[in-house]
This record gives structure tokens, C-alpha cells and sequence, in this order.
């Protein structure tokens, strides 16, 4: 980003915090963006708010502004990641006919696009966030994880296409086993894993089991 972009960006900033209106988030997308990316790679203790600010080229009031703390940050990054995962979600299974197809779908986009565990992040956020922050989190995962693939889980079970079972369950065992699955595909494999194959492999397990 360039000095003079910095610039225009921190004089929005500015003016918002003596009350003229708020003209774009531009500036906070920024800030989530590389909060994101470090957290991701290395963790909330890893990371510092003077990593975050000098990665982006800005000033700590700057990034105060929008986030009140690292806290705050973190469950923001963790609620973002989750949004836009459900997004995903909702992208993906609208045009696809069974569940065992919108599980691959699914399962392939995860696998692609998320080579964080989820799960670390969570043990991150219960370790390290204040309680209001812990249940900003935990609602946003039980939103936009869980009841989206409660919802897929309860649709092939009305369709004769699942076992009836809790499809709430069905959903804590899903999402669990692709998070696991797909960090552990990573650290073996690179990211160098064929994600439609390894889509299949794992949905068919589900779907099928292991027993002979």
C-alpha cells in the first residue's frame, strides 16, 4: 500500500472520530484482512497488535479505532472467517442435487480454501478471550457452521438420503472431522493433496462407513 493510500485512509479515521459520518470501512477490511492471515498462520499469542499495525502501514490509534483491542480483533477475525465460510456454504449447494454431492462440494472448498484448523482457533479463543468475547464466538460458530450443516444434515434425512439421526450431531461430526482431516492432509502432504479426490475419499466414509 502506498504512503499516500495510508494517509487518505488514517484522515478517514480521523474524521470519523470527531464525529463527521463514516464514509467506508475500507481501512477496517484492511486491518482484518492481515489480522487474518497472522492469526491464522501463528495464533492470538503470536501475535501482536504492533505486528498487525506495521504488516499494514498504519498507527495503533488508527486500528483502535475500529477494533478495541486484540480481543476484539481476534473474535472478529474468527467471525469473519465463519461468515464468509457460510457463504461458501450457501454458494456452493444451491445448484447441487443430493447431499452426498453437496458434502463433496463442500468438503473440496474446505479443504481448498481453509488449511487452518478451525478447532486451534477455538482453543485459542476459550483460552484467551473474555467471556463476552467467548460467546460472540460460539454463537457465530453454532450460526454459521453448525445449524448450516444441521439444515443440509435434516434435508437428507427428510429425503431418505441420511440415517435418521440428530442432524445436530450429524453436523458436531462433520465439521469436526473435515477440520481435523484437512490440517492433517496439510502437515503430510503440503497442500499438494488432490482436495477432489480426498473429498470424495472422506464423504464417502461418512456416507458409507468403514465396516465391511
Amino acid at each position: 500500500m502506498t504512503k499516500k493510500r495510508i494517509l487518505k485512509l488514517e484522515a478517514l479515521s480521523t474524521a470519523e472520530q470527531v464525529g463527521e459520518p463514516k464514509p467506508r470501512s475500507e481501512m477496517r477490511d484492511i486491518v482484518l484482512t492481515e489480522a487474518k492471515h497472522q492469526f491464522r498462520k501463528s495464533g492470538f499469542s503470536a501475535v501482536s497488535i504492533n505486528d498487525i499495525v506495521q504488516a499494514v502501514g498504519i498507527t495503533k490509534p488508527t486500528l483502535y479505532y475500529y477494533f478495541k483491542d486484540k480481543e476484539n480483533l481476534y473474535s472478529e477475525v474468527m467471525i469473519d472467517m465463519m461468515r464468509h465460510g457460510n457463504e461458501f456454504v450457501e454458494e456452493g449447494i444451491r445448484h447441487v442435487p443430493t447431499t452426498k454431492e453437496k458434502l463433496e462440494v463442500l468438503t473440496e472448498g474446505f479443504m481448498e480454501h481453509s488449511p487452518t484448523c478451525m478447532m486451534a482457533m477455538m482453543r485459542d479463543a476459550m483460552e484467551h478471550l473474555s467471556e463476552l468475547h467467548i460467546k460472540k464466538v460460539k454463537d457465530a460458530y453454532k450460526y454459521y457452521m453448525v445449524s448450516t450443516f444441521e439444515s443440509l444434515f435434516q434435508e437428507g434425512i427428510t429425503r431418505g438420503e441420511v440415517v435418521e439421526k440428530d442432524p445436530k450431531e450429524l453436523a458436531i461430526i462433520f465439521v469436526g472431522l473435515l477440520d481435523s482431516y484437512t490440517i492433517n492432509q496439510t502437515a503430510l502432504s503440503g497442500r499438494k493433496f488432490n482436495f477432489k479426490e480426498k473429498a470424495k475419499e472422506l464423504v464417502n466414509v461418512l456416507m458409507n462407513g468403514i465396516a465391511t
